[in-house]
């Protein structure tokens, strides 16, 4: 059913996607929304009437859908998203009910959590910093680096990180992370999903065999003070319980569930 995307509507002029706000009233908040309409990354497009639009913002595997739903422009634009995209829709709005209607069981709801900004108790990340175990060596994400993250086939930890930037070149200007090496090997990272120009988005991984020695712990601690030290909100957003486990050691409280929806491609 599904037809390119990059046919749909218009492009909005980077210069314009603030405009677009208004369509994702009611949407869970984070970054990557803030990003593109800020213009810095991913892309924004929008159709119909002027005064009543329907419109997408997009970056990575996340796909913000929000305006006009009642259009022939709305329903084109469900008949073309891609499988597996996380769809951001306000809840209960007639977009959920389009894209119900279009996709039937395809369509899965799955639970997220949402973490507000704590007070950092930067004393402590500090000593969380220091703890790194022996025999391992933390590195910020230089070029070097970002090339071999990006350029790593078939390494699974890797596979989720920088990509979405589209060249080691713009993850440079506009992203950053940090590393954890044993010897010369990439055994467990932290990067920025996204960027906006107030927050970021936060991608963490560690291989199978370096789980539960501190080494995610001590990622996170660091992240944290990097983007205090730059005036930036790491905003940590959960999949899963060992996540919220990790934000909780790392100073987060309180997190908020709230529903996303993708689309399936099985039978």
């Amino acid at each position: 059913m599904s037809h390119s995307l990059s046919t749909w509507g218009y492009a909005v002029p980077l210069a314009q996607r603030a405009s677009l706000a208004p369509l994702f009233s009611g949407i869970s908040h984070t970054y990557i929304l803030d990003g593109v309409l800020e213009g810095l990354i991913g892309e924004a497009r929008a159709a119909g009437e002027p005064d009543l639009p329907s419109g997408y913002a997009a970056f990575a595997d996340v796909f913000y859908i929000g305006g006009n739903a009642d259009c022939l422009e709305a329903r084109d634009l469900v008949s073309r998203i891609p499988f597996f995209k996380a769809l951001f829709l306000a809840p209960n709005s007639s977009w959920l009910a389009l894209i119900g209607e279009a996709w039937g069981e395809h369509l899965v709801e799955i639970e997220r959590y949402t973490f507000p900004r704590p007070t950092f108790d930067v004393v402590r990340l500090r000593r969380l910093v220091s703890s790194l175990p022996e025999g391992f060596r933390l590195a910020p994400i230089d070029m070097p680096l970002a090339q071999r993250i990006i350029s790593a086939q078939e390494v699974p930890i890797l596979e989720d990180h920088l990509r979405q930037f589209g060249s080691v070149a713009a993850f440079m200007q506009h992203g950053f992370g940090f590393c954890v090496l044993e010897r010369d090997e990439i055994v467990a990272l932290i990067s920025t999903y996204a960027v906006s120009r107030t927050g970021v988005e936060i991608q963490i991984s560690t291989h199978p065999d370096y789980r539960r020695r501190g080494l995610a712990t001590v990622l996170g601690a660091t992240f944290i003070l990097h983007c205090l030290e730059r005036g930036l909100d790491p905003h940590w957003d959960a999949a899963n319980e060992a996540s919220c486990r990790l934000a909780e050691k790392l100073g987060y409280a309180g997190y908020t569930p709230y529903p996303v929806w993708l689309l399936v491609d099985e039978e």
